[in-house]
């Protein structure tokens, strides 16, 4: 389950990084240490005013029983007229779909409701390979290969870019 992320979350989303901090700051520099209590809340807040001004859309992922087991976001460019997909998931939770689940919902949001939105891309380190499954599974292409910062031990410097256009979406949709 998605729902928007919020202040509410803050213990649990808190409980799901410590959970997965060693595997987070592999790839994700917001995780190199543990962010504080004041440090996560401020990211709920932000994400909040940003959500409300139509400007970013994060959520926090939740299973049955209602824990927090990652977070989504969609980010809009309409700049590129192309929108962002991130994701995340708390390490004892991977390879369940949670992350594919919620890209797919995110991918449905851009087209569905960002008009100027043609495509929707995902992007990570060349090495991040679980997380370049979930683009795979979902009809991505492998749009190129990018020089990126080295910002945590996981990063090798190269990044994809996968890129899933309105069309192919509608045409995986519909067949």
């Amino acid at each position: 389950m998605l729902r928007r992320s919020t202040p509410e979350h803050l213990s649990g989303v808190l409980d799901a990084i410590e959970a997965s901090l060693p595997e987070l700051g592999r790839w994700l520099p917001f995780a190199l240490r543990m962010p504080t209590e004041a440090e996560e809340m401020q990211v709920l807040a932000d994400a909040q005013i940003a959500f409300d001004g139509d400007i970013d859309w994060m959520y926090t992922m939740f299973d049955q029983s209602a824990e927090v087991v990652g977070s989504a976001a969609l980010h809009c460019r309409p700049e590129s007229c192309c929108a962002e997909i991130g994701y995340w998931v708390r390490t004892d939770r991977t390879g369940r779909g949670y992350a594919t689940s919620a890209t797919r919902m995110l991918v449905d949001a851009a087209f569905g409701y960002l008009l100027p939105i043609n495509w929707v891309e995902i992007r990570m380190d060349n090495a991040n390979l679980a997380s370049a499954a979930i683009p795979r599974k979902l009809g991505f292409v492998l749009d190129r290969h990018v020089d990126r910062p080295v910002q945590t031990s996981g990063h090798t410097g190269r990044g994809m870019i996968w890129k899933l256009t309105r069309e192919r979406w509608d045409r995986r949709r519909s067949g």
